[in-house]
């Protein structure tokens, strides 16, 4: 099971393919990695505050840790078109929520859900 702050490399869970393919047109396959941090563990829940992506997790602010400023703000803020403010996610059993180190732009867990840790490959 992986520890929260922890970088995962991992195969992209369906949705996840299909959100990639439908905004560049590349089909994506299992073969494929991408890379995100384990923000949220199984029983954690993920509320998603406003279209910036701006979340809570189990009511609080994220850790210290989870730095996802990284990057500048990107100024189309196409990140908006996914945030549904007000969703609440519930990470399950054998699952983690994962976050990308640049929150204005990232597709990870507010989009598309918790990754099933069977998808984790590193």
């Amino acid at each position: 099971q992986p520890k929260l702050g922890e970088v995962v490399l991992f195969h992209p869970p369906s949705k996840l393919q299909e959100l990639v393919q439908s905004g560049s047109g590349r089909p994506v396959s299992q073969r494929d990695l991408f890379v995100k941090r384990v923000s949220a563990l199984p029983g954690d829940m993920i509320l998603i505050q406003d279209k910036a992506g701006n979340i809570l997790i189990n009511g609080e602010k994220e850790a210290p840790w989870d730095r996802r400023s990284l990057c500048a703000a990107e100024p189309l803020r196409l990140i908006e078109r996914y945030m549904e403010p007000g969703r609440e996610i519930v990470v399950e059993k054998n699952q983690v929520g994962v976050l990308g180190d640049c929150g204005s732009v990232s597709v990870d867990s507010r989009v598309w859900g918790p990754l099933p840790t069977q998808d984790i490959a590193g």
